[in-house]
């Protein structure tokens, strides 16, 4: 652990010009650490700065205005503070600072805009998800909203010329990007970010809330399940902001990923819309207090996107409906995953094929025809997402069902596979009977789609036949 964290030292004594806190956000994270401080001295520090002071009784104002028809207004900064808490003043302080100082910066492939106004509405998010169910202080998981992706800021402001290369080559956000960064430079925006968090004296929880972010658990139960929860919070509110920007069938991949995510912590699709509708309320009133422009967002209706979309839920075991089961191309490279799942499925009463990267699995679809292609993501040659694309943009394969199993990714990394043409996704360390349920969700549409496709086949032979004796009663 020492090792890593000189390794981790070196790396951020090597990039220079990181950004940092001033004013009156630099003296709240100072007095941090007195124990003897009181809410008139911070007020007072908060005072010296009119436009932080006016977004922290704004903070203050519209807490628990999603929740409570009756949330009070603030009038002062001594109110705010009283009723922010310390702790989560000098954390939304330090949000507003960084999005007020470096709104421009040096980097000519990053966008600052873009970033500025995804980091406000995913704070507003987290907040409205974190009132709803009660994960944490509300107010610090707008400021974890704020803060979550610094790491990427701090990238453009201390190594513009190198970090606009690597955007230009991976794009602004993604798993790959951060693969990239840590070939180029030692560590990811995660853990630059966290480590900056850090430095600043966050604390702790919320530093471990940011930096689990980037690689969210599967699941809320466990060790340290307060702090997984406020992760899984944190991750939610980052699809739920990014359902309500995308446009077309990405809007489409954040709802479902959403709504998986929401499964995590046993939270209902209207809930999702409760707080959207909150986030979308909040937004014309903070965006012109950080300078950024109002972005048009379009309401996901999450509960009605669940009710259409039967993959979306784990469902019991049902018979089938014959012994054939489905004939399923699974495409995995892991030898013992792939078998593992052949087992599950071949006992399931599956017809299992397997190959080991995506271009042997064009040729099988081609051959072999399977009703449904079960593929890993991170594969050699040709990796899963491509794979999706290339069977999108064949006729043969068009509508073929497409599961996609994932390791334990961003739920950006998740929203891509359902993007780029998957219907489906299943986490590799999930138990094979969720494999199995969604398996069976898809057994469900492709019977349902056999059967349209045989009535009109029959409609067709039906019109043929009537044409036909048309033709000869009309002949003399």
């Amino acid at each position: 652990m020492d090792r890593a964290n000189g390794a981790l030292a070196q790396t951020l004594g090597d990039l220079h010009q990181l950004p940092s806190p001033r004013g009156a956000a630099l003296k709240l994270l100072q007095l941090s650490a007195r124990e003897d401080v009181s809410t008139g001295e911070v007020a007072r520090v908060a005072q010296a700065d009119p436009a932080l002071a006016a977004r922290l009784i704004h903070a203050a104002g519209t807490q628990g205005r999603g929740t409570s028809p009756t949330a009070s207004r603030t009038s002062s900064i001594l109110q705010a503070v009283l009723r922010l808490g310390f702790r989560a003043t000098r954390q939304i302080a330090l949000g507003f600072s960084l999005a007020r100082d470096y709104r421009h910066g040096p980097c000519l492939a990053f966008d600052y805009q873009a970033f500025w106004t995804g980091s406000l509405l995913r704070g507003l998010a987290s907040r409205a998800v974190a009132e709803r169910l009660g994960a944490g202080d509300p107010q610090e998981a707008l400021a974890c909203g704020l803060l979550a992706e610094i790491g990427r800021l701090a990238f453009a402001t201390s190594q513009p010329d190198a970090y606009a290369e690597l955007l230009a080559l991976h794009g602004q956000r993604g798993a790959a990007l951060r693969a990239a960064e840590s070939e180029r430079f030692g560590l990811d925006h995660g853990d630059l970010g966290s480590a900056l968090l850090e430095r600043w004296t966050v604390p702790a929880d919320l530093v471990r809330a940011v930096g689990g972010y980037f690689s969210p658990p599967l699941h809320v139960d466990g060790p340290g399940r307060n702090g997984r929860r406020m992760i899984l919070t944190l991750t939610l509110a980052e699809t739920l902001s990014r359902s309500l920007t995308a446009s077309g069938g990405q809007r489409e991949a954040w709802k479902h990923v959403a709504i998986e995510g929401a499964a995590a912590l046993d939270v209902e699709p209207d809930l999702l819309d409760e707080a959207a509708r909150e986030v979308a309320a909040e937004l014309p009133d903070w965006a012109p207090l950080l300078d950024l422009p109002a972005p048009a967002l379009v309401q996901p209706e999450f509960e009605a996107y669940a009710r259409i979309d039967p993959a979306l839920s784990v469902v019991p075991a049902e018979p089938a409906a014959n012994n054939s089961g489905l004939r399923i191309l699974l495409v995995d490279d892991d030898e013992s995953a792939a078998l593992l799942a052949q087992i599950a499925l071949e006992e399931a009463g599956h017809r299992v094929s397997v190959v080991t990267d995506g271009r042997l699995a064009l040729a099988a679809v081609l051959a072999e025809l399977p009703q449904l292609v079960i593929t890993d993501l991170s594969m050699p040659h040709m990796d899963g997402l491509a794979l999706c694309r290339r069977l999108r943009e064949t006729a043969l394969a068009k509508t073929l069902p497409i599961i996609a199993l994932t390791g334990n990714e961003r739920a950006e990394d998740l929203a891509e596979s359902i993007a780029a043409g998957a219907n489906d996704f299943v986490s590799k360390f999930s138990p094979s009977e969720v494999l199995l349920a969604r398996v069976r969700a898809a057994a469900r549409t492709i019977s349902c789609n056999e059967e349209l496709l045989a009535e009109l086949a029959g409609m067709k032979a039906l019109a043929a036949n009537l044409a036909f004796a048309l033709r000869k009663a009309s002949t003399p």
